[in-house]
């Protein structure tokens, strides 16, 4: 297990599946850049298990906050004070914020900056910010517009669903009626039997299954004899049935003389 540690190709094929591997590294190879980086690429949460010497280096703090921004609390006090850092991981989790630097929190316009995309990192900003009422009220009228957005685009999207659902309702009926009216006018001429197959024509509950012409041709014929064949079963047990009654008829006069 030490030797496969310390195997810098199994451990790159690793963090390439799974970021987190990297924990299972040894030291040297924690603090390989190019290892961690693409450690970090594939979970953010490998940042932890890097070297201190990466945690401080800009390029792999990056990658790392970008996929998960909680990992500020792993970087270095020097980068926790970085405003693109701290952007970046605010972007992805406004609750990273609690992780910069206070000179950042204390500072009114990178907090601005912030509360303008998410509206709640504001209680993560300096005493004094979070008391400051103009700032309160912009990030209420932020989150007051974007609840009233979200609301929108809900109502919207309900919409959408609402015609969706409608359209695939109608669309198996649409196009059940337009594949009947082309057999009926094949069937032209032809006997009521043959034409009856038309019931049966193949079509989804929700959505109709598009075939070639050619496909579809064969098939509605082997349906089409499919179906004259159990007519023509059934109107012989049926005409056998009427010649099994009327025989019965027959006797039956027969049997009331021979009574009397």
């Amino acid at each position: 297990k030490k030797k496969l540690r310390r195997d810098r190709e199994v451990v790159l094929e690793a963090v390439k599946n799974y970021g987190k591997a990297l924990q299972f590294a040894n030291e040297k190879l924690q603090g390989d850049k190019e290892l961690v980086l693409e450690a970090v690429r594939q979970n953010g949460g490998a940042l932890k298990y890097a070297s201190d010497k990466l945690q401080g280096d800009k390029e792999v703090v990056l990658e790392a906050v970008k996929k998960d921004g909680w990992m500020l609390r792993y970087v270095s006090e020097e980068l926790r004070g970085d405003k693109e850092i701290v952007l970046e991981a605010v972007k992805q989790n406004v609750h990273a914020l609690c992780w910069s630097s206070e000179e950042l929190q204390g500072n009114r316009e990178f907090i601005l900056e912030v509360i303008k995309s998410n509206p709640e990192a504001l209680q993560y900003a300096s005493d004094e910010l979070r008391e400051d009422e103009k700032l309160k009220r912009i990030a209420r009228e932020i989150s007051e517009n974007k609840r009233r957005n979200q609301t929108e685009k809900n109502e919207e999207i309900k919409k959408k669903l609402a015609n969706s659902t409608e359209t695939e309702e109608k669309q198996p009926k649409i196009m059940q009626d337009k594949l009947i009216k082309a057999e009926n006018s094949k069937s032209t001429g032809k006997s009521n039997e043959e034409g009856m197959h038309k019931r049966y024509l193949k079509t989804s509950r929700r959505k109709i299954i598009f075939r070639n012409d050619e496909e579809i041709e064969s098939e509605e014929e082997k349906e089409r004899q499919e179906l004259i064949e159990g007519i023509k079963r059934k109107t012989k047990i049926a005409r056998s049935k009427q010649n099994q009654l009327e025989k019965l008829q027959e006797q039956a006069p027969k049997q009331g003389s021979k009574v009397k």
